[in-house]
């Protein structure tokens, strides 16, 4: 890991990077019935896009004991799966990003397996870190880790879910969401993102904008 760097730019995974935002829900929708939770039916996707994660967990019946074997399951299901997903973002965006002159990495809570297979995949160079396998309401914690490891004085954390935004908020960093992910725009918007991403090929241009106008700030 990179410690060089002043600012830091951190994608969520799922929804962020990886087309991969309602696979978790098809599988879910077959683990259902062996696991004891709501099943997922067609016309509660675009309602559950609606909702916060806790709201979610609600309305398919998944507590705190058996959210753990629920995550486990998606996870292992995932890794075949990750071998055909592809990218929302192109792999000459994700060059230009990695160019910008910050740190880029990614906290997730998808296993280092499923990652390193997608970046494999979709990518030619890798991030300045990985950070896999944090729990579902893990964000944080890690992120708020990441803040004093990296010694940065400025971080963007980039996510599609409300639990994002409210992960990078509470930890000291400014939350940014994609509007192609998992949630939809209108409650990313109502939980006060610093910049709402709505176009995946300029992902770069807008979040050059941003880095540049902090880093402006500094020399004034």
């Amino acid at each position: 890991m990179n410690k060089s760097f002043k600012t830091w730019v951190v994608f969520d995974f799922d929804g962020t990077l990886a087309d991969s935002a309602l696979e978790s829900l098809t599988i879910l929708k077959r683990l259902a019935p062996q696991m004891g939770f709501r099943r997922v039916e067609d016309e509660d996707v675009e309602y559950l896009r609606g909702k916060t994660t806790k709201e979610i967990l609600k309305f398919l019946d998944i507590g705190p004991l058996l959210l753990p074997r629920v995550v486990y399951k998606c996870r292992k299901e995932l890794e075949n799966r990750f071998k055909t997903i592809e990218s929302h973002v192109s792999n000459d965006e994700w060059e230009k990003l990695l160019s910008l002159g910050c740190g880029i990495g990614i906290v997730t809570s998808n296993s280092l397996v499923n990652v390193e297979t997608f970046l494999e995949r979709n990518f030619n160079s890798r991030p300045h870190f990985v950070h896999a396998g944090t729990s579902i309401f893990g964000k944080k914690k890690t992120l708020f880790k990441l803040c004093k490891k990296l010694k940065m004085e400025k971080g963007l954390y980039i996510g599609d879910e409300t639990r994002d935004i409210v992960a990078a908020k509470a930890a000291g960093w400014v939350a940014g969401s994609v509007s192609w992910g998992f949630n939809r725009q209108p409650i990313l918007e109502s939980f006060g993102p610093y910049k709402m991403f709505t176009d995946p090929s300029q992902l770069s241009s807008e979040i050059g904008k941003v880095v540049r106008s902090w880093q402006e700030k500094e020399w004034q």
